[in-house]
């Protein structure tokens, strides 16, 4: 299995790692071997993708290479926007991918795409928490990848409430809640009563995109 539950997994992973494929500013072996001396175990590339995403076949095939170079676990991965309020998400469906992470990032609506701070805080909130709990429930993802980050960013908020309906939503359908290191360091504390309640799969990411970004939660 992948994943460990929160009361099993140790902060020396980091499942949210960006590069020059998409728009990090570090190659593959960079960040790869950053973490290496970091003393991470094990990693997950997981670069931007659309529907008509092409480079993947050139990245999988060197995250393999590197794989067999350096001393450290690499998973293949990408990171896919959920686009509608179905919970679906934009990839493409024929390069098969060993972590699928999907995110919040802008909110499409009649096939107009809209920032969150768009709107409102109370609605941004609720818009939020809904593309994440369908998604989950949509189960095209394994890991939800940073809950509540575009309001974070947008409004340096996001109701613990709803972290919690998102939390138990992994539980229920066997999806990884990412704890990620740039969004939800002001929030852990408050988040570690709900994943010990509720003991879903997790993850830890940096979203890091660039080898400087790399950090764990409690650092």
């Amino acid at each position: 299995m992948i994943f460990k539950t929160f009361k099993e997994q140790k902060n020396n992973i980091d499942f949210h790692l960006h590069t020059t494929y998409t728009d990090g500013q570090s190659t593959l072996r960079q960040m790869a071997q950053k973490c290496l001396e970091l003393g991470y175990t094990t990693i997950a590339f997981t670069d931007h993708v659309r529907e008509d995403s092409d480079y993947l076949c050139e990245y999988f095939k060197e995250i393999d290479k590197i794989k067999k170079e350096l001393n450290i676990e690499i998973y293949k991965g990408i990171e896919a926007r959920i686009c509608d309020f179905t919970g679906n998400i934009a990839y493409p469906k024929d390069k098969k991918a060993e972590i699928i992470v999907a995110s919040v990032h802008r909110i499409s609506i009649n096939d107009k795409l809209f920032k969150i701070n768009d709107f409102k805080p109370e609605i941004a909130f609720e818009i939020e928490k809904l593309l994440a709990v369908k998604a989950i429930k949509r189960q095209q993802c394994n890991i939800i990848g940073h809950t509540g980050g575009m309001c974070i960013h947008s409004f340096n908020e996001f109701p613990v409430e709803y972290f919690e309906e998102i939390i138990k939503a992994c539980t229920e359908y066997n999806i990884a809640f990412e704890i990620n290191s740039r969004y939800h360091k002001k929030y852990i504390h408050r988040l570690e009563p709900i994943l010990e309640k509720y003991n879903p799969y997790v993850t830890y990411g940096s979203d890091a995109h660039n080898t400087e970004e790399i950090r764990g939660i409690y650092e």
